[in-house]
């Protein structure tokens, strides 16, 4: 939109450019040349322990090249430049009031971009001051650096040797501290591997003291374990076997017997049995095996007895046992305890002191090495004085320029020609935002709220009135007669289904937007359809269908009485010599076209002409200007506003339809005329659109949302 604007006041932009331009030029032929001279200083710090030392007094900022920027601008230093560089006789002085604000004013101090060399420049209107002042202030800071030198290497000897004395003094009372620490705690000796030893025993009782509490938890465990099994003697017996390992021998031979008498037991009995098989009790040999096994068996019991009474004995004294072992094991622990107790404090002790000596003997140290480094300060600064912390060298002396630094041809005109195009460019969207004129087919939806019939190109070729009015007749292949067919095809589906659309009335907002033109054409095409179709000039204020249609008057509107006989309002029309298409002309504008136009008979004319042809297109005066069209319009079944964007402003386009709607008129749509005339583009789609505005198109079906556009 922006590069649109542009194009259509792109003469408004190119003079304010060029005004903008002429004053630059003028600029520049009325301002006053200055020259500037440039001397450069080479600042380098000293790499000596002297010159950081030095440095430090002279500037504690990180930045030292900046610092001396601002160091070179003092007013110490721009005075001495005035009175030992002779400055205050110079004409850049002259005529001003204090020299000292002068060359404060011009005088500009930086570091160069690409390097760390600094740069001193003056700005006069002559070029033989600028170079002087320049090389004068350069002097005058050499002269300040060397004085500052000698003087800050004075003071900080002055410094160094207060501090000598002060560390003297403090370094003896230490001294003495600690040899009266000693004489107090004699019997330590703090040189020894006393505190080493000490600490390896406090280590050899802490491992011995957690390998006590192991064993203890381990002797703690197995005694609960011993008493849990005690109602059990199976699980007691092999818990003991497990910590013994075997059997007792007593308990293992017991057993042997018992095995073997079980076995002679078992031997005896069978035998018994094979003898009860063959003989009776009663046999002697079977009562002596009967009696033989009765004694094995009193024998197998005792053995039995004896050695569960051995065995029960045994685990009574192996639970005994584990808890024996287990307060043994405490009392190991406690006491281990209790030595380790004594060894920490003993080694705390011994801590304090070793370090309350550490303490003094670190405090000594540290003030001997504090004194050596100052004496050896001392020492250097009486060898190197007079030496700088800066490395100060003059690169090159200023010299008069040739051309002037100010004002800059081309950066004074670059700056003029900017000022010229934004000054240009917001004239140009002033002038672009004050025109109330419409732009494009979506403004004229969003005020009217109906939708664009058509775009009709502005006919560029010279033609006659008649020319254009028939261009659907004479020329039906041409972009404007495809525009026309456009209206006549939103006229014919442009209703609801159901809906009966026999009258439209042509109007638009003001005179010369093109009405006639429009109702003609749309008549045209109309008839071209095969429909028949009556074109009714109610136009009674300038009426141009006779003219165009070259039929004589007679018969017109004002002078038909309406609410007359049927037949004499159908005698009044002409036929045209274009098929289909018959004419009702107007005749002289009558006194009062209101009265002449009243609402009952041209309800009944419309509906005598309705009933005789398939569409009535009706062209009449503008909206705006005659009441007769607001009558008409509500009697018509529909109404086509025509716009011409050259003409038409917002405000009539919505005080037009604001009339038709008060009259209870339908506002069928809008078709835009003259698209093209007058260098401004108008767009059927958006808010702009290209300069070339052969469009034409339907842009909607009223009721169904039906949108299109025909492009010719």
């Amino acid at each position: 939109m922006l590069l649109q604007v542009l194009g259509d006041r792109w003469r408004i932009l190119l003079l304010v450019e060029i005004a903008c331009l002429a004053g630059g030029l003028a600029y520049l032929r009325h301002s006053t040349p200055l020259y500037s001279s440039v001397s450069r200083v080479y600042v380098e710090e000293s790499g000596s322990s002297v010159g950081r030392d030095l440095r430090y007094l002279f500037s504690q900022g990180e930045n030292c090249l900046t610092t001396q920027c601002e160091l070179m601008k003092s007013s110490t230093i721009l005075r001495d430049a005035l009175e030992q560089g002779g400055l205050r006789k110079l004409a850049t002085f002259a005529a001003a009031g204090d020299p000292l604000d002068v060359l404060r004013e011009h005088l500009s101090v930086g570091v160069g971009e690409k390097d760390d060399i600094i740069n001193l420049q003056f700005v006069s209107r002559y070029p033989e001051d600028s170079a002087r002042v320049a090389n004068a202030v350069a002097a005058a800071y050499v002269r300040y650096h060397s004085q500052r030198t000698q003087t800050a290497t004075c003071e900080l000897l002055n410094v160094l040797r207060d501090e000598k004395e002060n560390r003297d003094r403090e370094l003896a009372s230490k001294l003495q501290k600690m040899l009266t620490f000693k004489r107090e705690n004699g019997t330590l000796s703090f040189e020894s591997d006393s505190n080493t030893i000490l600490h390896q025993r406090l280590a050899t009782l802490s491992a011995a003291l957690t390998r006590t509490q192991i064993d203890v938890i381990d002797a703690r465990t197995e005694d609960e374990t011993a008493k849990a099994a005690e109602g059990d003697p199976a699980r007691l017996r092999q818990l003991m076997e497990d910590d013994r390992g075997d059997s007792p021998a007593g308990i293992r031979t017991m057993m042997q017997e018992e095995l073997g008498l079980s076995d002679e037991l078992n031997e005896l009995h069978g035998r018994l049995t094979e003898l009860r098989e063959n003989f009776s009790d009663r046999m002697p040999g079977v009562k002596a095996l009967a009696a033989r096994v009765e004694t094995l068996k009193e024998r197998l019991a005792r053995c039995q007895a004896r050695r569960h009474a051995e065995d029960a004995e045994r685990l009574r004294a192996f639970v005994i046992a584990r808890h024996q072992r287990w307060l043994a094991a405490k009392s190991r622990e406690a006491a281990l305890r209790e030595e380790l107790d004594a060894q920490q404090k003993l080694v705390e002790a011994f801590n304090i002191k070793a370090a309350e000596h550490a303490l003094l003997r670190a405090d000594v140290v540290r003030s001997e090495r504090a004194l050596d480094v100052i004496h050896g300060k001392i020492k250097d600064l009486s060898v190197a004085q007079g030496s700088s912390p800066l490395n100060i060298a003059i690169l090159e002396q200023a010299e008069p320029a040739d051309a002037p630094c100010e004002p800059k041809r081309g950066r004074v005109l670059a700056t003029f020609s900017v000022v010229g195009m934004l000054a240009g460019l917001g004239l140009v969207l002033g002038l672009d935002w004050s025109d109330k004129r419409i732009r494009s087919a979506a403004e004229v939806r969003a005020r009217l709220g109906a939708p664009v019939l058509s775009v009709v190109p502005y006919i560029d070729e010279p033609s006659s009135v008649k020319g254009r009015c028939l261009k659907t007749h004479l020329e039906p292949t041409s972009d404007a007669a495809e525009a026309y067919r456009a209206i006549r095809t939103a006229v014919m589906l442009g209703v609801h289904r159901g809906d009966t659309l026999r009258s439209v009335l042509v109007s638009s907002p003001t005179r010369g937007e093109g009405k006639t033109t429009i109702a003609c054409n749309l008549a045209t095409a109309m008839a071209q359809a095969g429909r028949r179709t009556l074109l009714v000039d109610a136009s009674l204020e300038e009426p141009a269908l006779h003219k165009i249609f070259d039929s004589p008057g007679g018969g017109d509107v004002s002078g038909v009485p309406w609410g007359a006989d049927p037949d004499h309002l159908i005698q009044a029309i002409r036929h045209s010599e274009i098929e289909n298409l018959d004419l009702l002309l107007s005749g002289p504008e009558p006194p009062e076209p209101s009265g002449t136009l009243n609402v009952a008979a041209l309800e009944q004319a419309m509906g005598i002409l309705s009933e005789r042809y398939e569409y009535v297109i009706v062209d009449s005066s503008p909206i705006l200007s005659r009441s007769d069209t607001r009558i008409t319009a509500a009697i018509c079944d529909a109404t086509i506003m025509v716009l011409e964007p050259e003409t038409s402003t917002r405000e009539m386009n919505e005080a037009a339809r604001d009339a038709l709607l008060s009259v209870g008129a339908r506002l069928l749509g809008a078709a835009v005329n003259n698209v093209g005339k007058g260098n401004r583009p108008f767009s059927p789609w958006g808010e702009r659109a290209p300069r070339v505005a052969r469009v034409g198109g339907v842009e909607g079906r009223r009721g169904h949302g039906l949108a299109g556009t025909t492009t010719g």
